[in-house]
């Protein structure tokens, strides 16, 4: 398809293919302005276009941008802009217009099923982990249940400091876990930024630990330097996850050990263990080696198609190794897989390493003054929270008001919105939001 126009967008010339896909006849193309068939957020200067290719070596450019056609149907177009010199310093403009509309389409339906396999591979992984979850949430239960019967029943003030030290502890193992499911489970993609890979693994390491039987080992060298690598913690968790659990699929019958290897590496020439299709740089290294039954060599060209599987009907099938190599792909890096049938395989993922503007030392104050004399209004529908905060803040010195019924936190506002300094509120409550509540309090100040 092809339009000759002036500088200005004046139509001089169109073909038929060009008033067939905007729904017109020539005639009624010639004359008229460019941009009414173009996106108005598409729409560019010409003049700038031919602007920027004077004084050049570069005769045309090229861009994509959608087009309004007859009855609004929107249609995408591959353009090429070039110039005809008419006179000295005086030029119109050449348009050749691929119509790329279908591809568009094509692209953004995988990109749709590129989602929906991530997702689908998250939550074949969490179904695989559920029992070793569960596992676990019973054993932290079992120890927070047990140290708080004890303490209660505990004399002596420095041993009930200590169980009472022990239930925290699990309480913050369960909250943790929790976090990490919630992370990995998340339907919608975070955008990238820095993350230290190390953090990360550790926590899947210790999801791990609960699901794995005792006949598989985990060993671990992980390097204590910082591993920052810039990527969605999810699709990291989705990694490690994925290389893991497959890992331990393979031992399944025999047992054996899972070893997993995470270093910085600089690659300054190739070399067997620095993939020769990465560039020279720092980068990060995880490796995930088992020692399975391997992979035959008939497969290991497939194995990172997608839903390409050696697993049972029974035994669930899904993305897995696709949608690795996806996100390693995507993110940079590059994956490889070295192995010997009946001996396992080694998984080596290599990701590009930055420095983390944020990398701060953590600091730990153990003894900071809490006390306070403000006046707090609190709000919670778990009349447990509402409990706890009163015993919690009273001690230190704070005046509180609490309730676990948002309409009546509104009234004690509305009667007098100057008696509280702090207002404290849950997020999900059975009559008014925590966010609705929020504004309401806000409109009476």
């Amino acid at each position: 398809m092809q339009i000759l126009m002036t500088i200005n967008g004046h139509i001089l010339f169109a073909n038929q293919q060009m008033g067939k896909m905007l729904g017109c006849t020539v005639e009624e193309l010639i004359g008229t302005d460019y941009n009414a068939y173009v996106h108005p957020e598409d729409c560019e200067n010409v003049a700038d276009n031919i602007s920027s290719l004077q004084g050049s070596n570069v005769n045309q450019l090229y861009t994509q941008r959608r087009y309004i056609c007859r009855d609004n149907i929107e249609r995408w177009g591959y353009v090429s802009i070039g110039r005809i010199e008419i006179g000295p310093g005086e030029y119109h403009v050449v348009l050749v217009i691929f119509d790329i509309t279908e591809f568009r389409k094509v692209e953004k339906e995988k990109k749709l099923l590129e989602d929906y396999l991530r997702q689908a591979q998250k939550m074949e992984a969490i179904g695989t982990l559920a029992g070793g979850v569960a596992h676990d949430f019973n054993n932290i239960l079992a120890s927070m249940m047990g140290f708080t019967e004890m303490g209660i029943r505990e004399t002596r003030q420095d041993v009930r400091r200590d169980y009472l030290g022990q239930v925290l502890q699990a309480c913050e193992r369960a909250k943790n876990l929790v976090n990490q499911i919630l992370a990995f489970s998340r339907m919608r993609e975070q955008e990238r930024h820095p993350v230290n890979l190390r953090l990360i693994l550790q926590e899947v390491v210790g999801l791990l630990r609960a699901s794995l039987p005792a006949t598989i080992e985990i060993k671990q060298d992980i390097t204590q330097e910082e591993t920052y690598v810039l990527a969605d913690p999810t699709q990291i968790h989705q990694i490690v996850m994925n290389l893991c659990t497959n890992a331990a699929h393979a031992m399944r019958e025999k047992g054996g050990v899972l070893d997993i290897h995470l270093c910085n590496i600089e690659i300054q020439h190739p070399t067997p263990v620095a993939p020769s299709d990465l560039p020279m740089g720092s980068y990060v290294q995880l490796s995930v080696r088992d020692t399975g039954h391997g992979i035959d060599d008939a497969i290991k060209d497939k194995i990172f198609d997608p839903f390409f599987t050696t697993k049972q009907a029974r035994e669930g099938t899904g993305p897995g190794l696709s949608v690795v190599y996806g996100i390693v792909k995507s993110s940079g890096g590059s994956i490889d897989v070295q192995s010997t049938v009946g001996e396992g395989a080694t998984f080596t993922i290599s990701l590009p390493r930055i420095r983390s503007e944020n990398q701060t030392e953590e600091t730990c104050q153990d003894d900071v003054d809490l006390r306070g004399h403000e006046r707090i209004l609190f709000v919670d529908d778990e009349e447990l929270l509402v409990k706890m905060a009163k015993l919690f803040f009273e001690p230190l010195g704070y005046e509180m008001t609490a309730t676990t019924s948002s309409p009546e936190a509104l009234r004690l506002f509305q009667e007098n919105p100057g008696a509280f300094d702090l207002f404290i509120t849950d997020m999900t409550m059975p009559q008014t939001t925590g966010i609705e509540l929020s504004r309401a309090l806000l409109k009476n100040l």
